[in-house]
C-alpha cells in the first residue's frame, strides 16, 4: 500500500482545520501528525514531555512549514488534565484525536483512587473530551481503540481491574470504557464520533518486557505486524469517514493487516454500554469536584513527606490555606525549581494560635523535626513567618497522606 497515494485518494485538505492530538511523540502519534501536516492542518500537541514535543515541532516546521502549538499534560494526573482544559480556553478544535495510552505500567493508584492504566487510557481522556465539547462544536472526536477491548467485560465490583494481573485485560478494560462511554456521551451532541484501531503495531507495546526479551522480539515484530506509518492510516481514514452506529475502522485482515476498512462493532451490548457511561459520569463528577492545591517544600521535608515520616505540614492559616479542605489533593513540589512533585490527600486539619502551640500539641516528629524541642521548631518557622503574621492569621497544621 502506497501511503502517499492512499492519503491523496482517501483524505481531503485540512487547510484551516485545527487538529488536537494526545500522545503525538509516540510512533503512531508521530505518523498521524506528519499526515495531518502534509494535508495543511494546524496541530495542537498534547503531551507530557516538552523536549520531545519541541523537537517534533521543529521537524514538522522544517518538513511541512507547519507551526504547531503545545500544551503540556500528563494523562496519569487528573490535575494536569484539569489545568490543560483551563489553558486551552476557547481554542476552536475541529478534530480531537485521543491517541495517548499505556499498555503495561508498575501498578499504582491515581489521585482519583483509580488504577493508573485505567486513569491514563480512560478516565483522563474522557474528562478531557467532555470538558472540550464547547471547543468541538460541529467537530469530530477520533478515539484510538484497540482489539484488546474484546478481552474484558465490565466488573461493577472492580471497574478499573485493579485486582486483575493480566496486562492485556487491564488495558483492554480501559479501552472498552473509553470507546463505549464516549459513544454514549457524544450521541446527539453535535460532535461526530469515530472509533479507529491501528491493529497491532510495534510502538511501545513491548516496553513492559525485560530488555533482553524486547531486544529479541523487536525486529520480528517489525516484520510480522503493521508499521506505525501504515497503522496511522486507520486514524486518517476515520477523520474523513462518517460512521454508522456499531462500527469502527481498522485493518481489514484479521484486524492486523491491510487497508483500513469500516467494520461491525458489536462486542458490547447496550446494557453494558449504559453501565459504562454511568460509571464514566461518576468518575467525571469526582474529578470535577476535587480541589487542587500546591505547596512548595524544601528538599529535606519534601523527602520526609514522600516517605511518610512527616505527616503534618505547618503553614500560616491565611486565605489561601483556608481554601484547603479535608479530602482535597495537594501537589507537593520540591523547592526551589519545583520540577519534581507528588500528590497527597488531606486527611485532617488542625488550627492553632501560633507555631509553638502547634509543636507542643502535635510533637516535633510528626512535623518533620524529630529530636527538636517545641520551641526550636517554632523558632525555625519564625524565620519565615513573623509573630505578627501568626497573630494576624493563626496557624494551620495540614495532615496529609501519600497515595
Amino acid at each position: 500500500m502506497k501511503i502517499e497515494k492512499y492519503l491523496q485518494s482517501e483524505c481531503a485538505s485540512l487547510q484551516g482545520k485545527v487538529v488536537a492530538i494526545t500522545g503525538s511523540t509516540g510512533g503512531l502519534g508521530e505518523a498521524i501528525c506528519k499526515y495531518v501536516a502534509s494535508l495543511g492542518g494546524q496541530l495542537i500537541l498534547l503531551n507530557r514531555n516538552p523536549k520531545k514535543t519541541q523537537l517534533q515541532i521543529e521537524k514538522l516546521k522544517e518538513k511541512f512549514g507547519t507551526t504547531a502549538k503545545f500544551f503540556q499534560v500528563d494523562m496519569a494526573d487528573i490535575f494536569s488534565v484539569k489545568n490543560l482544559c483551563q489553558a486551552i480556553g476557547e481554542q476552536k478544535i475541529d478534530y480531537l484525536i485521543l491517541n495517548a495510552g499505556a499498555y503495561s505500567l508498575p501498578r499504582e493508584k491515581s489521585a482519583l483512587g483509580l488504577d493508573n492504566v485505567f486513569q491514563i487510557n480512560f478516565a483522563s481522556p474522557y474528562f478531557l473530551c467532555k470538558n472540550l465539547l464547547p471547543n468541538l462544536n460541529g467537530g469530530k472526536v477520533i478515539v484510538v481503540g484497540s482489539i484488546a477491548h474484546k478481552y474484558s467485560k465490565i466488573k461493577t465490583d472492580d471497574i478499573d481491574f485493579s485486582k486483575v494481573k493480566a496486562p492485556r485485560k487491564v488495558y483492554g478494560n480501559a479501552k472498552r470504557f473509553l470507546m463505549f462511554s464516549l459513544k454514549k456521551l457524544l450521541k446527539n451532541s453535535g460532535v461526530e464520533y469515530v472509533i479507529a484501531h491501528p491493529g497491532i503495531t510495534p510502538t511501545n507495546i513491548t516496553s513492559h518486557y525485560p530488555k533482553w526479551i524486547s531486544a529479541i522480539i523487536k525486529y520480528p515484530m517489525k516484520w510480522i505486524f503493521t508499521s506505525p506509518q501504515k497503522a496511522g492510516l486507520n486514524i486518517m481514514k476515520a477523520m474523513f469517514t462518517s460512521m454508522e452506529q456499531n462500527t469502527w475502522i481498522g485493518p481489514r485482515i484479521f484486524n492486523i493487516w491491510g487497508r483500513p476498512k469500516v467494520q461491525k462493532l458489536n462486542t458490547c451490548k447496550e446494557e453494558e454500554q449504559k453501565q459504562i457511561f454511568e460509571i464514566a459520569e461518576e468518575v467525571f463528577d469526582k474529578g470535577s469536584k476535587i480541589n487542587i492545591h500546591s505547596l512548595g517544600v524544601q528538599e529535606k521535608y519534601y523527602n520526609l513527606i514522600k516517605s511518610g515520616e512527616k505527616i503534618y505540614e505547618g503553614r500560616l492559616n491565611d486565605d489561601k490555606r483556608r481554601l484547603i479542605e479535608i479530602g482535597d489533593i495537594i501537589t507537593i513540589q520540591k523547592d526551589p525549581e519545583r520540577k519534581e512533585s507528588f500528590n497527597v490527600r488531606v486527611v485532617d486539619k488542625k488550627e492553632f494560635k501560633n507555631f509553638l502551640e502547634m509543636a507542643e500539641t502535635l510533637g516535633a516528629k510528626s512535623l518533620g523535626f524529630n529530636g527538636l524541642s517545641p520551641q526550636e521548631v517554632a523558632n525555625i518557622y519564625q524565620e519565615f513567618y513573623s509573630q505578627e503574621k501568626q497573630k494576624e492569621f493563626g496557624v494551620v497544621a495540614i495532615k496529609v497522606k501519600k497515595f
